[in-house]
């Protein structure tokens, strides 16, 4: 990885000088510094973490095959249909809603449970390789390697990405085809963000656990090649063992939810669990993004009561965009779960209306009821 000096850096309160804007800071990121979100860390903490770092300024010559086979590429290839002809196609929902389109090489689940080699990573490979001996990065160490194409005049809202996946690898992102009207911003809080530059020829790593926003102002599309990469096994962060692979062909179909990614063929059919003529209650976990859905299922399972696997998660259809979860546990029939989830969701919504953001931010509105027998578990706070 080459310590060059940058030609520009940003400065403290984020305003850009003349020509790219590159991070000041150099050298791979701690994985120490992506255990938490950062706005979750106090305030005196969050001055102390990188939230990028520059890894190379003159990639360039590595990246130029992979730049003229991108650029050659019709735009049909990165559709879902073009992706399936030849490749298998996953959906990103959040990706999907801004525009954003992916070629996947490499791509695990949340959970870092398995990682899936996509057929165009072998055949992209002679691109690929040159850039990972740059970056002296064994593909071994893999679990995403996906190009993004942000389409001009979309932005990339200030968010923070979350799963296991986010806390034991690294993120790179090289710039593959951009233009001087990109800007990428990163900072430990919403409040602090710096703007940057990456031109191409650049590799980049971002702490993808802190705060971040790109905004696509030019007249073109922007691709970049994003790699995730675990530490060597030496290291106290590494993942060990390392999840096992699966290597996919163009006819394997991968059902993929917010936090899970399986192969269709593996999937077992939907029972609903009974102990004897007692039938165990149906729950459902509603929440925004990223409002600790899934922290709530792994605390329900941990209960004897509910030590069955989930469903399936879904995204709903509800125009629910604030924090909160709810749990609702019945006997009942379906329909009238039904009745009672959209009940459920239209108070909510109201409540995150009327109620102060600062207020419900900090609040944890959830509640469990779980029952079989004359046994009962009530979990609230």
């Amino acid at each position: 990885m080459s310590q060059g000096q940058p030609p520009a850096v940003a400065s403290a309160g984020g305003q850009a000088s003349d020509g790219p804007v590159l991070p000041q800071i150099q050298g791979l990121i701690d994985l120490g510094d992506k255990q938490t979100p950062s706005d979750f860390l106090p305030p005196h903490e969050r001055p102390t973490l990188k939230c990028m770092s520059l890894l190379s300024d003159d990639i360039g010559p590595a990246m130029a095959r992979l730049e003229a086979r991108v650029r050659a590429l019709p735009k049909s290839a990165w559709t879902r249909e073009g992706q399936r002809a030849t490749n298998v196609c996953i959906n990103r929902p959040y990706h999907d809603r801004l525009g954003i389109f992916n070629i996947p090489f490499i791509f695990c689940d949340d959970g870092v449970r398995t990682v899936y080699h996509f057929p165009w990573f072998k055949k992209w490979l002679p691109e690929l390789t040159p850039i990972f001996e740059h970056l002296n990065l064994d593909p071994a160490r893999l679990l995403r390697c996906v190009m993004a194409r942000l389409p001009a005049g979309v932005t990339i809202p200030t968010h923070h990405d979350t799963g296991h996946w986010v806390q034991v690898a690294h993120r790179v992102h090289c710039p593959v085809i951009t233009n001087p009207q990109v800007f990428f911003y990163a900072g430990h809080s919403q409040d602090t963000l710096e703007r940057f530059q990456l031109p191409l020829g650049c590799a980049v790593e971002l702490n993808n656990a802190a705060k971040h926003r790109v905004e696509n102002l030019g007249a073109s599309d922007r691709v970049h090649l994003m790699l995730d990469f675990v530490d060597p096994p030496t290291l106290p962060h590494a993942v060990r063992p390392f999840p096992p692979v699966v290597r996919l062909k163009p006819t394997d179909t991968l059902v993929q939810t917010r936090r899970t990614l399986r192969l269709a063929h593996t999937i077992p059919p939907r029972t609903r669990r009974t102990e004897g003529n007692k039938e165990f209650p149906l729950c459902i976990i509603v929440g925004a993004m990223k409002a600790g859905t899934t922290s709530l299922y792994v605390l329900l399972r941990s209960y004897c009561l509910a030590c069955f696997p989930a469903y399936l998660p879904l995204a709903h259809p509800l125009p629910l965009h604030h924090s909160f979860v709810f749990v609702v546990g019945t006997a009942c029939c379906e329909f009238v779960l039904r009745i009672v989830f959209l009940s459920l969701s239209l108070s909510v919504y109201l409540w995150c209306v009327f109620v102060p953001n600062f207020v419900r931010r900090r609040v944890w509105c959830g509640w469990v009821w779980c029952r079989s027998g004359n046994n009962q578990l009530n979990v609230g706070r």
